[in-house]
């Protein structure tokens, strides 16, 4: 299929979109051996913007994966399939183990003190993306690669538009939240950790050599579907597998604990300008408020008790502990997805040394 015939975009905000093709043209006058590096995670939209930027932009794209424990293997065989499908260079980095354990176990408490007042935080999410990012942001400035585009869509973008170019790169790189991510980070594995690939460091960079920092999907109009069904069409990937939510993350339930923990869950939803985002395998959805609240809070109340008591999760527990959830999971594919993640959580509280 020709991509130019397709209705690729649609925006709200078309200045963004004629910035970015501008510094794409920009991008192809570089003389690296990439244009751009695309956080490639194995899943739809990484996969759906490397296409892009390959088949219709015509640029040198090199796909970088970080791989650290709680990328799956399903996530591993997609990354690979898909790079070699749409023949782009393939980059893997796979992180220490025991580094990324610490800094999970010991940061989790660390970051919710610092930010205790942050509604927006899943600790365990934050820490993990703010470790493997690093490693991809501190490539890209050793490659000279001067754009680095990511699949987070709006919605996890806090429906915001991430459009980081020029003398306003060094915004993105400094924010609140992400200087405790190098507070945390320092005070967990210390000053002998400052140099590796997972502590970033902007303020020994120009503003030339920070890379420019693109969200695409986060000021794009597009239902989730278009894209998996895109991929599925030009046989980049098949969809069936594509799991729904997070393919690459096998974590996401065990991080979601670790919010309950250390935050004022379901309080604090209201709080938050989205609930929703915090109402597990409905996160995606446009539910109400007060619904997500309940969804939240039954969340919590069942993943507490199977986390105490040893048990495992089946539709009947599911029904007595979360009728809320139990009566909104209305595909099986997503109820499959929640009971699998929650009998999980004990191999994380195992594997990562702690306690609920």
């Amino acid at each position: 299929m020709n991509v130019k015939e397709e209705k690729i975009f649609s925006s709200t905000n078309p200045e963004l979109i004629e910035k970015m093709e501008e510094l794409f043209s920009d991008c192809r006058k570089s003389k690296g051996p990439y244009d751009v590096m695309v956080e490639f995670s194995g899943g739809k939209d990484s996969g759906y913007l490397a296409y892009l930027l390959k088949n219709k932009y015509k640029l040198r794209v090199l796909a970088f994966s970080v791989i650290h424990p709680m990328v799956n293997e399903l996530a591993r065989a997609n990354m690979d399939e898909m790079a070699k499908r749409l023949k782009i260079k393939h980059i893997k980095f796979v992180v220490d183990e025991n580094i990324y354990r610490k800094f999970i176990r010991e940061g989790s408490g660390l970051f919710s003190k610092y930010k205790a007042d942050d509604y927006h935080s899943n600790p365990g999410c934050m820490l993990c993306g703010s470790f493997w990012k690093s490693v991809a942001y501190n490539t890209a400035v050793e490659m000279n690669i001067k754009v680095i585009i990511n699949g987070l869509t709006r919605k996890e973008a806090f429906s915001e538009p991430v459009f980081f170019i020029g003398k306003n790169k060094r915004l993105f790189y400094s924010t609140p939240t992400r200087n405790t991510m190098r507070k945390v980070f320092l005070d967990v594995l210390g000053e002998k950790y400052r140099k590796s690939p997972y502590y970033f460091d902007p303020d020994r960079l120009s503003d030339d050599q920070l890379p420019a920092i693109i969200y695409p999907l986060s000021f794009i109009d597009q239902e989730p579907d278009y894209r998996l069904n895109f991929l599925d069409k030009n046989k980049i990937i098949d969809k069936e597998k594509i799991q729904p939510r997070l393919t690459n993350c096998r974590v996401k339930s065990f991080f979601d604990c670790l919010m309950f923990k250390y935050y004022n869950v379901p309080k604090m939803h209201f709080k938050t300008r989205d609930p929703s985002r915090y109402a597990g395998p409905f996160s995606d959805r446009k539910i109400e408020k007060e619904l997500a609240l309940k969804i939240s809070g039954e969340l919590k109340r069942l993943i507490f008790y199977i986390a105490k008591n040893k048990a495992a999760i089946d539709e009947k527990l599911l029904l007595k502990k979360a009728p809320n959830v139990a009566k909104h999971l209305d595909i099986p594919t997503v109820k499959n997805y929640l009971i699998e993640q929650t009998r999980r959580v004990h191999f994380y509280l195992n594997y990562f040394k702690m306690k609920l």
